[in-house]
């Protein structure tokens, strides 16, 4: 891995005359292969599949647009010769190989820094534990965040001021994630006490059963054919145009930007399933019926007209279609349909409305821990002003207690807005804290441009947080109170449609 194109550029001139066709180049340009007399475009997943499979390329070259998305299980060895500042780009290179399906037992990976430089001083001074993958997920990812303000810092200050400046940062930071003591957001927080999680169920239709489905549709599978190159893809004839597609996610991970996944989510299915005409009209009997309402998206589900029980996926719904059991709808079959559908509507309205009312409630916490955070900054800009000021300045006392943030009230709005919502226990403003020696050593010009700034995203998240409390406040019912309940039954080639308008719940 490298920073800059112009560093792979230079490994991959130094490399081709040892290893030659064996080095190969993936960036935001594309790929790039040596054809043994010059560099030449290909694409990238043409790149990532002769690196997986072991074709010829053994070397890969990357810059920072292979660190997410690209997964290298056969791979070995990892160098970093150019190190981030952020240590959390180094681990997300290093989930490109250290992975589910990793082949090797033990896999290498190789730190380069230029010597005498800032970033390599601050990761020399960080402690071990930082460097395992484990460390920066959950907790620890707010601490490592500070890294990268530390190195640009010490790269700004002078020679005088870098050293004693990495000292206290580094030793800032390992003592936090020593102690764990942080105050990012817990998500953890977010959750009623008494929430129950929600029981996985199995999907009710696999990609397998849709690929079957539609391919093997009478009406559909005329316009699929089996793709010429890539197995499990299929070439789809849409409006006159031939689409590359597959169901198969392996397929799709492979050859991103080939084939399109036919599944649900996916605009290109719902073009699909368009194409086929509703069913026709016959007889009130049948092997399964459908019952459907408007909500605020379709409600749905199939059920056995013999024993009024819904089918819980495809699979069961073709062999029951295919079973050739006819049963009567009648009106007793009918309510007793209806109660069922009813009862699993009102369970999937309640999870939708507990699911909408989390996302609600953790909107507002973001926002209010963002607030917080921007009232702390707003308080070390205006004690490093204190710390810088001459007699021409306003005369802020450089002291390090809640009071910094109560002399904030003084610019009105937003600050005694943010601050009233804010609530008690911000934490107590610290000279040796990264944040505020980060901002000890700038301009004056600098700090007060960083308190306009602050201002602003101050009046833009508070008037977020009021439109999300209204929003929470005003919230509309995911069903209206009086439904369309529709009901068709199915046989494998007739239907017979019975709608009931405005049914009331408490009739259901």
């Amino acid at each position: 891995f490298t920073q800059y194109t112009d560093t792979m550029d230079y490994l991959r001139d130094r490399l081709r005359h040892v290893y030659g066709s064996q080095v190969a180049c993936y960036s935001g340009r594309g790929g790039e292969l040596w054809d043994g007399s010059a560099w030449v475009g290909t694409s990238k997943e043409n790149i990532k599949t002769a690196f997986r499979e072991s074709r010829e390329i053994k070397i890969l070259l990357c810059t920072e647009s292979a660190s997410e998305g690209l997964n290298l299980q056969t791979c070995g060895v990892l160098i970093n010769y150019e190190m981030p500042w952020n240590p959390m780009r180094v681990e997300q290179r290093i989930g490109r190989i250290d992975r589910i399906g990793q082949e090797y037992e033990r896999v290498w990976i190789r730190n380069y820094f230029y010597d005498g430089t800032v970033e390599a001083t601050v990761y020399q001074r960080l402690d071990d534990r930082i460097a395992s993958f484990e460390s920066v997920i959950g907790e620890l990812q707010p601490i490592l965040s500070q890294v990268a303000r530390v190195i640009e810092a010490a790269a700004m200050a002078n020679d005088v001021k870098r050293g004693e400046l990495i000292a206290k940062a580094t030793e800032e930071i390992n003592r936090q994630v020593r102690s764990h003591e942080i105050s990012a957001l817990n998500l953890d927080e977010l959750t009623a006490e008494n929430a129950e999680p929600v029981a996985e169920k199995a999907a009710p239709v696999t990609l397998q059963e849709l690929e079957h489905t539609l391919v093997e549709s009478a009406a559909l599978r005329d316009r699929f054919r089996p793709h010429p190159r890539l197995p499990g893809a299929y070439l789809l004839d849409l409006h006159g145009h031939w689409i590359e597609v597959t169901f198969d996610p392996k397929t799709y991970d492979e050859h991103p930007n080939t084939v399109t996944l036919l599944s649900y989510g996916n605009e290109l299915l719902e073009d699909v399933l368009n194409l086929t005409e509703p069913p026709g009209g016959g007889i009130e009997a049948g092997t399964v019926v459908r019952c459907s309402e408007e909500a605020a998206w379709p409600l749905c589900a199939y059920c056995r007209l013999d024993e009024a029980r819904p089918l819980p996926t495809l699979t069961k719904l073709v062999d029951c279609l295919s079973s050739g059991k006819l049963a009567p709808l009648d009106d007793s079959r009918r309510c007793e349909i209806e109660r069922s559908f009813s009862t699993a509507t009102q369970e999937r309205i309640a999870q939708e409305e507990k699911a909408a009312h989390d996302r609600r409630q953790a909107v507002l916490s973001s926002l209010t821990e963002e607030i917080r955070q921007l009232l702390t900054e707003a308080a070390y800009v205006e004690l490093a002003l204190a710390a810088n000021r001459d007699l021409f300045d306003e005369a802020l006392p450089l002291d390090f207690s809640e009071q910094a943030y109560h002399r904030l009230k003084r610019h009105k709005v937003p600050f005694a807005g943010a601050l009233k919502v804010a609530g008690v226990g911000l934490p107590r403003p610290r000279p040796d804290d990264a944040t505020y020696i980060r901002l000890r050593d700038s301009k004056k010009d600098v700090l007060r441009r960083r308190f306009e700034a602050i201002h602003t995203k101050l009046s833009e998240r508070l008037t977020a947080l009021m439109a999300a409390k209204t929003a929470a406040d005003a919230k509309e019912p995911l069903v209206s109170t009086a439904r369309s309940l529709k009901i068709v039954c199915y046989t494998a080639t007739t239907t017979t449609h019975r709608t009931e308008p405005n049914v009331a719940p408490e009739a259901m």
